[in-house]
């Protein structure tokens, strides 16, 4: 019972952010003498939910036009998440109505779907200059950035359940694109980059995600990582200008210096700027039960003889490959396991025990140096 009253004052901080804008997180807690508020739950409390004005965005737009009558609509239904500080610590819960997207079909509710990320070569590159130029650094986060998009498909959607209509056998006709559609990233990407144009950035040929701007022989930088950004450059001018264009365009959070980007920890000094990824490497740890396993000092043993033999006994697929691609994101800042990944990803598609066991030495390794 507790569990569910949780997730309702989730919902409830979702509905009244979305009409009264953002509270403290300090406002969810709660404990077995919290109420449970019937005008947003009918029935089951911790699954149907009354959405009325969860069919708003966060500048009270309507995200729907109208009902229209036989159409088949995409499923929706309630998504609740804990979004955590970079040392771990509940920083909000989240509620969201989202979109089935497995129900659509290619050619009739959606077509391309690609939508390019930041790559981490990327960012290294720009901070490298942040840190050699002593730029200043800047990091923003834009708040429900798919409900931005705009749809170029017809979608409907079925009418939430709790959601009081006076039709039977009726959809709603999406306006813009809802969270857990296909087509949700394109489309804001689109929109965002639509936007960095209409303000006097180009983006760069080869990092799609890298927005620049020159002027009077300054530069300003731009990365996005979906609802991440980071801005740096020489123009501080130009910097001050783009916060504020954006901030009218979307619903702008500013985070301050940048502290945590894409799983990665930042610190900056006058030395330089140190890169590290213990959070991560400690809940690859938890996951995987090896925060008290035994330390080994190095992440592969010398002459390894590692291949693929007629007699190996097998392991689990799903599992190793898991386990070896969240190796090669942490070793992006960790290149002392460069090499141990590099051997233990030759084998993703036939893995054995023994190459379990070389990937269980590298996590053995990354408990003994979680600090760096």
């Amino acid at each position: 019972m507790a569990q569910g009253v949780c997730k309702l004052l989730w919902l409830r901080r979702l509905l009244r952010d979305l009409e009264f804008g953002p509270q403290k997180p300090k406002d969810l807690y709660c404990d077995n003498k919290a109420t449970i508020v019937h005008n947003y739950v009918q029935h089951d409390h911790t699954k149907h939910v009354e959405s009325p004005r969860l069919l708003l965005d966060r500048r009270r737009r309507r995200i729907v036009s109208k009902q229209e009558e036989e159409e088949e609509g995409t499923e929706v239904g309630a998504m609740f998440t804990i979004k955590h500080n970079a040392d771990g610590s509940i920083e909000r819960y989240k509620a969201r109505l989202v979109a089935k997207g497995y129900t659509q079909i290619y050619g009739v509710n959606f077509e391309e779907t690609f939508a390019p990320v930041a790559k981490l070569n990327t960012v290294r590159v720009l901070l490298s200059l942040v840190a050699n130029l002593d730029w200043p650094q800047h990091q923003f986060d834009i708040k429900n950035v798919f409900l931005h998009g705009e749809l170029k498909e017809e979608v409907y959607m079925d009418i939430p359940l709790g959601y009081n209509t006076t039709q039977s056998g009726t959809v709603f006709k999406l306006r813009k694109v809802l969270y857990g559609l296909k087509q949700s990233p394109r489309a804001w990407f689109g929109r965002f980059t639509m936007a960095m144009k209409n303000n006097g950035f180009r983006q760069s040929n080869s990092y799609h995600t890298l927005f620049l701007k020159h002027k009077k022989g300054k530069v300003t930088a731009l990365i996005i990582y979906v609802n991440n950004m980071l801005i740096s450059g020489n123009d501080k001018h130009e910097i001050s200008q783009l916060q504020n264009y954006l901030a009218t365009e979307f619903e702008l959070k500013n985070l301050r210096g940048l502290k945590y980007f894409l799983g990665i920890e930042v610190a900056r000094s006058q030395r330089g700027i140190f890169l590290s990824k213990r959070k991560y490497v400690l809940d690859l740890l938890t996951d995987t039960g090896m925060l008290d396993c035994k330390l080994v000092d190095t992440p592969i043993v010398q002459n390894h003889h590692l291949g693929e033999y007629l007699y190996q006994v097998p392991t689990n697929k799903e599992r190793y490959q898991r386990l070896v691609e969240r190796l090669i994101y942490l070793s992006y800042t960790r290149p002392d396991i460069a090499y141990a990944k590099s051997v233990v990803s030759q084998f993703m598609y036939s893995p054995s025990e023994d190459h379990m066991n070389a990937v269980i030495q590298i996590l053995r390794y990354l408990k003994s140096t979680s600090g760096k």
